[in-house]
């Protein structure tokens, strides 16, 4: 080709050393990732939230330590014998063997309420706990009985121990307390065991109407609601299920080991402010539900034993004729129509 036909390419500029420099200090600059903890567990393995929801649910307080419940479960067995009297000591090592256990139970008490095989075993030791012991017990802190009124394994442990409470209260009642031991650190400011029930019943109170109707929960009502006001309702137990029979069958007999239990329970003091507490009970039910929500607990296997104790401390207050009180939502209004006749019809 002539040289004069020829024709240059285009130049292309080179990058310049500024350019090499900016890229580096905007990889520089650059702000990093934040890191993702991820926990030591293979990658094809994936939490499910509702699965550990459910755990929370079934121990809302954590689990117990396995030496811990290998421990108890022989307390267990020990205390059984002695109740069946197959091994018979004298009443001092028993209380030492007793005072040993509650000791290494302090500081864990919802753990033990909410574990299927040591609520067992803190059930058979309420039955054998002193007054002392079961203010110390009750005055658990940051116990959340909402939570625990729902709760399985705390139906039987809580039923225990308010029915046993009522032992306690009317000895406290007639003024009768015990002592304190020295050097104990709730010394001087422990609640008494009265005062305990009340403050149950305070944070109970609220959502009354929707526990009435749990399987678990309304259990603990209607103890609460005869321990504030023992009634003549002595049909309790045979409205007990099946199930619950069977599984208590095979628990065997609870008692406490130190006493006889004959003779208990005929002399029964209340304070005046458990009267009050069980009129706020009735009025708590009586608002939180309507006339046919009142009448389905009639029908209803789980709701119907609690109405009735409620319907029986509402006649023995003198609530009943009145309307809109339980026993007129049972009857369809009839109680207030003849009030309101009788008002009307001259004399």
């Amino acid at each position: 080709m002539p040289h004069e036909n020829r024709k240059r390419g285009k130049k292309h500029k080179k990058p310049g050393p500024d350019a090499d420099t900016e890229f580096d200090e905007k990889q520089h600059t650059a702000e990093p990732e934040p890191k993702v903890e991820v926990e030591a567990r293979p990658s094809w393995i994936v939490p499910n939230p509702q699965q550990e929801q459910e755990q929370d649910s079934e121990a809302p307080f954590g689990y117990l330590d396995v030496d811990v419940k290998a421990y108890f479960r022989t307390v267990d067995v020990q205390m059984w014998q002695w109740q069946d009297r197959e091994v018979e000591v004298d009443d001092d090592e028993k209380h030492t063997f007793f005072l040993t256990a509650l000791t290494e139970m302090t500081g864990k008490e919802k753990q033990f309420a909410t574990d299927p095989e040591c609520s067992v075993v803190l059930e058979r030791m309420v039955h054998s706990m002193d007054d002392f012991a079961r203010r110390v017990f009750l005055d658990t802190d940051e116990v959340k009985y909402k939570i625990l009124a729902r709760h399985q394994f705390v139906l039987h442990v809580c039923q225990t121990l308010l029915e046993v409470s009522g032992e306690t209260v009317s000895r406290e009642t007639k003024g009768i307390l015990p002592e304190i031991p020295q050097g104990d650190s709730k010394k001087g400011h422990l609640p008494t065991t009265t005062k305990l029930v009340l403050d149950l019943c305070d944070e109970l109170l609220p959502i009354l109407p929707p526990l009435l109707h749990d399987p678990f929960s309304s259990h603990i009502v209607c103890v609460l609601t005869l321990l504030l006001s023992p009634t003549s309702n002595t049909h309790i137990q045979s409205q007990t299920s099946k199930h619950s029979k069977s599984w208590k069958g095979k628990q065997g007999e609870m008692r406490s080991l130190f006493k006889s239990e004959k003779g208990e329970g005929k002399d029964v003091a209340r304070p005046v402010s458990f009267e009050e507490v069980a009129r706020k009970i009735v009025g708590a039910v009586r608002e939180g539900m309507s006339d046919n929500e009142v009448r389905a607990c009639a029908g209803s296997k789980v709701a119907c034993p609690g109405l009735d104790i409620l319907i029986e401390v509402e006649a023995k207050h003198g609530m009943s004729n009145k309307s809109g009180s339980l026993m007129d939502h049972m009857l369809v209004g009839m109680v207030g129509q003849t009030l309101n006749f009788l008002t009307i019809t001259p004399k």
